[in-house]
Protein backbone atom coordinates (compact mmCIF):
# COMPACT_ATOMS: atom_id res chain seq x y z
CA UNK A 1 0.00 0.00 0.00
CA UNK A 2 2.64 2.28 1.05
CA UNK A 3 4.76 1.40 -2.61
CA UNK A 4 1.57 2.48 -4.49
CA UNK A 5 1.28 5.60 -2.35
CA UNK A 6 5.10 6.55 -3.17
CA UNK A 7 4.83 5.94 -6.82
CA UNK A 8 1.47 8.14 -7.23
CA UNK A 9 3.28 10.57 -5.08
CA UNK A 10 6.30 10.59 -7.18
CA UNK A 11 3.83 10.46 -10.49
CA UNK A 12 2.10 13.55 -9.01
CA UNK A 13 5.70 15.37 -8.09
CA UNK A 14 7.26 14.90 -11.60
CA UNK A 15 4.65 15.04 -14.68
CA UNK A 16 1.78 16.78 -11.90
CA UNK A 17 0.31 20.56 -12.96
CA UNK A 18 2.50 21.95 -10.12
CA UNK A 19 5.60 19.28 -10.69
CA UNK A 20 9.07 19.64 -11.60
CA UNK A 21 8.43 20.03 -15.07
CA UNK A 22 6.32 23.04 -14.47
CA UNK A 23 8.42 24.26 -11.85
CA UNK A 24 11.30 24.39 -14.45
CA UNK A 25 8.83 25.82 -16.98
CA UNK A 26 8.12 29.14 -14.86
CA UNK A 27 11.52 29.46 -13.78
CA UNK A 28 12.44 29.40 -17.69
CA UNK A 29 10.17 31.70 -18.18
CA UNK A 30 11.23 33.91 -15.38
CA UNK A 31 14.66 34.09 -16.89
CA UNK A 32 13.29 35.01 -19.81
CA UNK A 33 11.52 38.16 -18.25
CA UNK A 34 14.13 39.05 -16.46
CA UNK A 35 16.55 39.08 -19.59
CA UNK A 36 13.61 41.27 -21.08
CA UNK A 37 13.16 43.30 -18.47
CA UNK A 38 17.18 44.07 -18.73
CA UNK A 39 17.53 44.69 -21.71
CA UNK A 40 14.42 47.52 -21.54
CA UNK A 41 15.46 49.02 -18.71
CA UNK A 42 19.20 49.27 -20.10
CA UNK A 43 17.34 51.15 -23.61
CA UNK A 44 15.89 53.41 -21.19
CA UNK A 45 18.81 54.67 -19.82
CA UNK A 46 20.14 55.19 -22.88
CA UNK A 47 17.35 56.88 -24.07
CA UNK A 48 17.54 59.14 -20.96
CA UNK A 49 21.11 60.27 -21.34
CA UNK A 50 20.19 61.36 -24.79
CA UNK A 51 17.36 63.39 -23.86
CA UNK A 52 19.33 64.39 -21.27
CA UNK A 53 22.06 65.19 -23.61
CA UNK A 54 19.38 66.91 -26.15
CA UNK A 55 18.01 69.11 -23.17
CA UNK A 56 21.54 70.26 -22.11
CA UNK A 57 24.14 70.22 -24.76
CA UNK A 58 23.52 72.93 -27.45
CA UNK A 59 26.10 70.72 -29.64
CA UNK A 60 24.14 67.73 -29.21
CA UNK A 61 20.83 69.60 -30.56
CA UNK A 62 22.43 71.01 -33.34
CA UNK A 63 23.58 67.82 -34.26
CA UNK A 64 20.46 66.40 -34.24
CA UNK A 65 18.99 69.25 -35.97
CA UNK A 66 21.44 69.08 -38.81
CA UNK A 67 21.31 65.41 -39.35
CA UNK A 68 17.86 64.73 -39.02
CA UNK A 69 15.79 67.67 -40.46
CA UNK A 70 19.11 68.81 -42.40
CA UNK A 71 19.27 72.22 -40.74
CA UNK A 72 22.15 74.52 -42.31
CA UNK A 73 24.00 77.08 -39.72
CA UNK A 74 24.57 81.06 -41.01
CA UNK A 75 26.07 81.15 -43.86
CA UNK A 76 26.25 78.00 -45.06
CA UNK A 77 25.13 76.28 -48.04
CA UNK A 78 23.88 72.77 -48.06
CA UNK A 79 24.14 70.89 -51.51
CA UNK A 80 21.90 68.52 -51.96
CA UNK A 81 22.95 65.57 -55.10
CA UNK A 82 20.24 63.26 -55.84
CA UNK A 83 20.51 59.70 -55.26
CA UNK A 84 22.35 57.44 -57.55
CA UNK A 85 19.47 55.27 -59.47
Amino acid sequence: MLVVIGLLLAYAIFTGDHGIRHYQTLRRTLATRVSEADQRLSRNRRMLERLDRLRHDPRALEELARTKLGVAGKNELVYVFPAEP
